[in-house]
């Protein structure tokens, strides 16, 4: 009988050690809406002449945001608009570009533009 319990409590420990070790949580990031610049600074933010130009020159380059490499083709302006929110949350995490973050500028940029509706001046 004295071995059983002893068997009995070590698969025990053991179970409870592998279960604290499962137990794991991720962050959660909550989504921050508070525009990064004055509401006067945003205002002035457009399309054209600031988004367009980040992504253009840091999203829609060769084997990324570009027709045909699988990714949303960010040289279209209604998919710029249509995935607003994820490239606001993706540039904000500096999670993107993968080449490093944007400067804070142009973060704070994008934000105020999705902030402000996302939307398209041409």
């Amino acid at each position: 009988m004295n071995n059983q319990s002893l068997i009995l409590k070590i698969i025990l420990f053991v179970f409870i050690i592998s279960l604290s070790y499962a137990c794991k949580y991720d962050e959660v990031v909550e989504p921050d809406n508070t525009l990064p610049l004055e509401p006067e600074e945003c205002a002035e933010i457009a399309f054209s002449a600031d988004i367009k130009t980040i992504i253009e020159t840091s999203c829609a380059r060769s084997n990324c945001h570009v027709a045909g490499t699988g990714l949303p083709d960010f040289t279209k302006d209604s998919n710029i608009k249509a995935k607003a929110g994820r490239i606001k949350a993706r540039t904000g995490a500096k999670t993107m570009p993968p080449a490093g973050p944007l400067p804070q500028s142009a973060i704070d940029k994008i934000a105020c533009w999705v902030e402000n509706g996302g939307q398209v001046d041409n």
